[in-house]
């Protein structure tokens, strides 16, 4: 099939991906702004804490928090008994606007989306019980982070947003997929693009929009924002210790690249691709050893069959030719090939799991963080730049073959990039590890089904057919033993 059809599946995959996120940002996000416009802390704390805070709630409330979620609850009840609104999610719909005012909120009628389907007293009664719940939330000491919720997160009623954030790195990864499969194959006048400097170009447009979301928090007034970034950043001893240790995580992804592109020059391709699954296994070992994570056998059986699976689905199709290396590798460097394979698939779960750590175990907001890891990112990927593509970069430019479709890859990636920050501190590394892997069997059935340039072997169907199994054997929660009563 031509190359065009990948753009126009990556295209289709893409609006789905911006649909989704624009259906999550609805008065669940603004909640999110107000906290960080009142407290300058993150929303998400709240979020499963208790009974009542996160979607639905029933049951006896724990404390004064709780009870202000709540009263949220039954504020947005009122509204619905009174006929003011719709007895529909509205909290998942972009419905009325406010300003953050010197850390003040105040409501000022219907968004665009709300003029259309909704009263103006909805709007304002909307976002008057949003602004009394983060009201009461700011009485109060923000709870402490509940190491025990967010281990056990698959077992919690309130998985919504959750599940939400999963499926959305799910299609935003395959939609990522076929489109760079369509950069690379399309036809163009002149030298290729380097994916290095997309990488640096995804960083920087990631570094922008996350302080956008700074800016328009605090009311879209400059000042406003540069007091928020220098008190969170800059402003202490003790912040920029705090902002160093995102550096962590970004030099430790600066050596995965480097360590791969090190192992790609030494292994053939199969062999590459089956151990770097590994890094699924050294996620569940940091996760276990840094955040105390539980894991049931079934859990570990799970991750094996997982990182068998993706091997199989990963593994070169084709004649053995097609994937060999044109130079035989001798003993010593296939073993080098190797070592420098694992230690990248250490490096990618070490600073998978330690960033997981540092978003949840930190007042930072989510956007700061995000701020922080794609400043320290530059650096790295300029660094990347130079040691491998300096000549080419200045032989033809950095932006060298560059064109909307690049682009449009580059926004693909660096929003890509806030979704897994989401999913990593809202669910955790080990299920944007299954999230990935089922995005790859998403992707590689796309290309068979519609695109047609994809054949299907048998060892995708098993490796395929491990993945889905590993996955619900991941979920299942084994019955526990009740009790034995002597006669």
């Amino acid at each position: 099939m031509s190359s065009n059809s990948y753009y126009s599946i990556g295209f289709l995959f893409s609006i789905f991906f911006v649909a989704l996120v624009v259906f999550v940002n609805g008065t669940v996000i603004e909640i999110e702004f107000m906290t960080l416009c009142m407290t300058r802390h993150d929303a998400w704390i709240y979020n499963g804490y208790g009974c009542y805070c996160g979607i639905g709630g029933s049951g006896e409330v724990l404390d004064e928090v709780d009870q202000c979620c709540a009263n949220h609850d039954e504020c947005y009840n009122q509204l619905y008994l009174n006929n003011t609104c719709w007895n529909v999610p509205l909290e998942y719909l972009p419905v009325y606007t406010w300003k953050c005012d010197n850390r003040n909120v105040q409501c000022t009628g219907l968004s665009t989306f709300g003029y259309q389907i909704l009263p103006h007293d909805c709007g304002s009664g909307l976002c008057d019980c949003d602004r009394k719940l983060v009201e009461c939330w700011a009485k109060y000491p923000e709870p402490k982070v509940q190491l025990k919720w967010y281990l056990n997160a698959m077992n919690r009623p309130n998985n919504n947003l959750k599940l939400i954030s999963l499926v959305v790195l799910i299609v935003q990864t395959t939609a990522l997929v076929l489109t760079l499969r369509y950069s690379q194959t399309q036809k163009t006048v002149g030298p290729k693009y380097l994916s290095s400097t997309a990488v640096v170009c995804a960083e920087v447009v990631k570094l922008i929009t996350c302080i956008f979301v700074i800016f328009k928090n605090n009311g879209f007034r400059f000042s406003g924002m540069l007091e928020e970034l220098d008190s969170e950043i800059f402003a202490t001893p003790q912040t920029r210790a705090d902002s160093l240790k995102v550096a962590v995580p970004a030099i430790m992804y600066v050596v995965q690249n480097n360590l791969l592109f090190f192992a790609l020059k030494m292994l053939d391709a199969a062999t590459y691709q089956v151990t770097y699954q590994l890094k699924i296994l050294t996620t569940a070992f940091f996760s276990v050893s840094m955040l105390g994570k539980s894991l049931n056998r079934y859990n570990w059986i799970a991750l094996i069959l997982l990182t068998g699976g993706v091997a199989l689905v990963q593994y070169p199709s084709g004649d053995k030719s097609s994937y060999e290396p044109k130079v035989e590798h001798d003993t010593s460097d296939n073993f080098l090939g190797l070592c420098a394979v694992l230690a990248a698939c250490f490096s990618s779960g070490f600073a998978g799991v330690y960033f997981e750590k540092i978003l949840k175990t930190s007042k930072v907001s989510l956007w700061i963080r995000n701020i922080q890891l794609a400043f320290f990112s530059v650096f790295g990927s300029l660094f990347v730049c130079w040691v491998y593509d300096w000549e080419a970069i200045s032989n033809d430019g950095f932006f060298r073959g560059y064109n909307n479709i690049i682009w449009f890859v580059v926004l693909l990636q660096a929003y890509g990039g806030l979704v897994i920050a989401l999913v990593v501190k809202y669910a955790d590394n080990i299920l944007k590890g299954f999230a990935v892997s089922l995005s790859i069997i998403l992707s590689s059935l796309t290309s068979w089904l519609i695109l047609g340039d994809l054949t299907i072997t048998t060892t995708f169907t098993i490796g395929a057919s491990i993945v889905i199994f590993a996955t619900f054997l991941y979920g299942y929660e084994p019955k526990k033993s009740g009790p034995v009563h002597s006669a």
